[in-house]
């Protein structure tokens, strides 16, 4: 018996599985919205827990999904017109941003618990969900506005400060430049004097 045969055997057996589930209505739904088999979307998904669960490549998955297909949508949005998509969009890469800058402290000490990127994939995943009250539009009223409606004064001192230094850096750049440039120019019309 060869692999095919037995990979043909767990496949029938998985969408007999699939026909007698509870979840059958939503995946069907999803192969006709999505055009893809019901089975490879189960095994995709069953794929990507196993792998995040077992910290293989979970950085990566964890980091594809949480861009790609806010990305996608986002694109969309942004190209539709249509300002409720593009707010629930910018909110999420606003919540997203906020926690990928937390996470950089804390994920030293998070990701040696079990099921870290699992926790993590599935807070992504709310925070993405085509849902009225999705993780997003939660996090952003109920964490990331109150901070900084309270701290919006600080935040605004440090921006232009910020401005202000990336200003001076720039002059500063830009005068070095003209007088590098400055000097060469003399240098080749003073070769050429020779």
């Amino acid at each position: 018996m060869s692999l095919n045969y037995y990979w043909g055997q767990y496949i029938k057996r998985l969408e007999e599985y699939l026909d007698g589930s509870p979840i059958k209505p939503y995946l069907e739904t999803a192969e006709n919205k999505f055009k893809i088999k019901k089975r490879h979307m189960v095994l995709a998904v069953g794929l990507t827990i196993v792998c995040t669960t077992m910290h293989l490549m979970a950085p990566l998955v964890v980091s594809l999904m949480a861009f790609c297909y806010p990305a996608i949508k986002s694109i969309k949005s942004l190209e539709s017109g249509d300002p409720e998509m593009t707010k629930k969009w910018l909110t999420y890469w606003i919540v997203y941003g906020t926690f990928s800058v937390a996470e950089v402290f804390v994920d030293i000490l998070l990701s040696w618990f079990p099921m870290y990127f699992l926790v993590k994939m599935i807070f992504l995943i709310w925070c993405m969900s085509p849902t009225e009250y999705n993780g997003s539009i939660v996090v952003y009223r109920s964490v990331i506005l109150p901070l900084f409606m309270q701290h919006e004064g600080k935040l605004n001192e440090l921006n232009n400060k910020l401005v202000e230094a990336a200003q001076e850096a720039k002059d500063i750049a830009v005068d070095e430049f003209t007088k590098a440039h400055v000097d060469s120019v003399r240098e080749q019309i003073a070769s050429k004097l020779e």
